[in-house]
């Protein structure tokens, strides 16, 4: 995409939704759903409308008139972790949408802490930012409820909040658990471990019943073949590494695929197994979690459900302009199952029968 010049001011590049979809080549429709539900949108449309809101200057009129008005221009962005590659990347999409309009992120991570989370909410509530995005730590959202009435509202990321007036971008994380475990089934594991993040979150939830759900599909019990490893902390490879010892003793013999919380975990358990004399692909497999940049570069490449974080950061950006204009909506994008060497399929049984 291109990238608005420090020179060019919104205010000086009037253009409309109907320009945008003329230089776009879209219907005008189209221009709308990409502001307010663009996990209806193709990828390539998308991207297309994107560069051209770029290239144009478009603000809606609201939005522009919110900026006039001598507000903070302070938005307020609180994630898990930005060091997690994951979060990371959906801090780019955020910071790509945002930056062409002046606006300046107050950035911080909640660590999965929900003490830690008050504290920061309340600071930012403080410091007047004029709206938040929120990936929660816990499931109450009477601490945001505050930023409801600043120019730009709040959006929450992998939460739906109850509030009409509350946007939220979100993964559909119990698919995600579904796919990954079926994967592992469809491949002719029987054995499955879990190795999943803390549950002051929504989407660990979300997955472990993906998860259970694939297994019941299979025709299998979940007392038979599923076995949760949750490590303390919050999902960081140095979690990942100390599952590992727990993960080697549920591996009886019997072939064994593990999935993890994300890609963190995976890494950390990769390099505990290792230690332990357990082999990836040969002696269990390995699905990750948001098939972040390291993934295929592994040895063997990790298995992974895809989460378009990028899109997500930019969806919410897109969502908080949105709200200036009085719009709130709901976007759900689908993971994707990106199959590599850490998951590789059982060996054929031998053949009773043998040539001579």
């Amino acid at each position: 995409m291109s990238e608005t010049s420090e020179t060019e001011s919104p205010a000086r590049v009037p253009a409309k939704l109907v320009d945008v979809a003329r230089h776009a080549g879209v219907s005008t429709g189209t221009v709308s759903n990409v502001l307010n539900r663009p996990g209806r949108v193709r990828a390539d449309l998308r991207a297309r409308v994107e560069q051209s809101i770029e290239e144009l200057g478009f603000l809606g009129s609201r939005v522009a008139s919110q900026l006039k008005n001598g507000r903070s221009s302070l938005i307020g962005v609180v994630l898990p972790d930005v060091g997690n590659p994951f979060w990371a990347d959906l801090l780019r999409g955020v910071e790509q949408v945002l930056d062409r309009y002046d606006l300046t992120l107050v950035v911080a991570s909640t660590r999965l802490d929900p003490i830690r989370e008050q504290r920061l909410l309340e600071a930012l509530a403080r410091h007047r930012v004029d709206g938040l995005i929120l990936a929660p730590a816990r499931r109450s959202f009477q601490l945001a409820e505050v930023f409801l009435d600043r120019p730009f509202g709040v959006v929450t990321i992998d939460q739906r909040a109850p509030a009409k007036r509350w946007s939220s971008v979100a993964l559909d994380d119990v698919k995600g658990g579904e796919l990954a475990a079926g994967h592992l089934l469809e491949r002719g594991y029987r054995q499955l471990v879990l190795v999943n993040c803390s549950d002051s979150a929504s989407w660990p939830a979300d997955r472990r019943a993906g998860v259970r759900k694939a297994i019941a599909e299979h025709g299998l019990l979940e007392a038979d073949c599923l076995t949760e490893v949750l490590p303390a902390g919050e999902g960081t490879v140095a979690d990942g590494f100390a599952a590992a010892e727990e993960v080697a003793q549920a591996v009886r013999g019997e072939p064994t695929g593990v999935i993890c919380g994300n890609d963190l975990l995976a890494l950390g358990l990769l390099r505990g197994l290792h230690d332990r004399g357990l082999r990836v692909p040969e002696d269990l497999a390995l699905v990750g979690y948001d098939d972040v940049d390291f993934a295929a570069a592994l040895s063997p490449g990790l298995t992974s459900v895809r989460q378009p974080s990028f899109d997500m950061g930019a969806a919410a950006a897109r969502l908080l302009l949105s709200q200036a204009e009085g719009h709130s909506h709901h976007v759900t994008f689908e993971p994707e199952l990106i199959p590599r060497g850490s998951s590789g399929a059982l060996p054929m049984p031998r053949s009773p029968f043998h040539l001579h």
